[in-house]
């Protein structure tokens, strides 16, 4: 029993509250909703992403990811553009078992620095820990290593989006330029 309290009657209340509280999920047909059954309405697709959730992934640098491989006339090293996608990866990894089913994250926001060059050949770590949560945003730190020094940081912001809504709205878009 906390400290605080001092009875196993109040321990017994704040149970209580946090169990009539809990998020349920309900299954749609359409797509997997979640939904607070105390207070009858949907949550936001980021109600359960924790603060703090984290994932790595480690890549071998190829030619293919580096500035030569678009530009002959430039240094075979690896590219920011691919760095940064790979932290956008890793940021979608770490919180893609928290969505609902049927949903994704999208890049919204980047803002990342490439510190030093990396070649062909080395092994990069991706970092992304998640800073904040919203309604409508996931914002991280990102953050790339090549085992000899950190080669790119900054901060990614990512927002959810029902893959089947998501999709209807850029068929349209493909429909009315043709």
């Amino acid at each position: 029993m906390p400290a605080e309290c001092g009875t196993l009657r109040c321990c017994t209340q704040a149970t209580a509250v946090l169990f009539v509280l809990t998020w349920f999920f309900e299954f749609d047909p359409a797509r997997m909703v979640h939904f607070n059954h105390e207070r009858g309405h949907r949550m936001k697709p980021t109600a359960t992403i924790p603060i703090g959730a984290k994932a790595t992934q480690e890549i071998e640098v190829t030619r293919e990811m580096t500035v030569a491989h678009f530009h002959d006339h430039m240094p075979e090293v690896y590219g920011t553009p691919i760095m940064i996608y790979h932290m956008e990866e890793t940021a979608a990894a770490a919180i893609q078992d928290y969505l609902p089913e049927g949903w994704v994250t999208v890049g919204v926001v980047v803002n990342v620095k490439h510190l030093a060059a990396t070649p062909v050949g080395a092994k990069v770590i991706t970092r992304a820990e998640v800073l904040e949560v919203s309604d409508h945003t996931i914002k991280f730190a990102v953050e790339a290593h090549d085992g000899f020094e950190k080669i790119g940081e900054g901060i990614h912001v990512r927002a959810p989006v029902e893959m089947q809504r998501f999709m209807k709205k850029v068929d349209a878009k493909i429909v009315r330029s043709s």
